[in-house]
């Protein structure tokens, strides 16, 4: 299996028809509730028993503030929630069907580039495709 570069990532909302400009990195944390349900006894227990519970997924992308529409500060708005792909090289795909925006900031350097962060939350499910 060979090692993939980012050089062909990029974010997509509107069900994967748009694609937000100026996208340097994103990243997406995909994790499952645990609950620690070991049970005291007589015998005391040795280890502890898990259960798992519901899945869910926080993440953010940033990359140069850009002019128009399909920049992030023109695509997305904060509190709103959006049909988002993430892709790896152009054949991976993380699809979240609601993902709601829960940040938006920026920031400027005299010496360097404006750089503008979303962080984002899902509602409901993830799903992973490699084509």
């Amino acid at each position: 299996m060979a090692s993939i570069t980012g050089a062909g990532g990029c974010v997509k909302i509107a069900g994967g028809s748009t694609v937000i400009v100026g996208i340097k990195e994103w990243s997406l944390d995909y994790s499952v509730d645990i609950f620690d349900i070991t049970e005291m006894a007589a015998s005391a227990p040795t280890h502890k028993s898990q259960l798992s519970g519901l899945k869910g997924a926080t993440g953010s992308f940033s990359g140069n503030v850009t002019d128009g529409a399909t920049g992030v500060l023109g695509a997305l708005t904060l509190g709103s929630s959006y049909d988002l792909h993430l892709e790896t090289d152009g054949t991976d795909l993380y699809d979240i069907p609601v993902a709601i925006v829960t940040g938006l900031s920026t920031s400027v350097a005299v010496g360097g580039e404006a750089i503008v962060t979303c962080n984002f939350i899902s509602s409901g499910s993830v799903a992973f495709t490699n084509t």
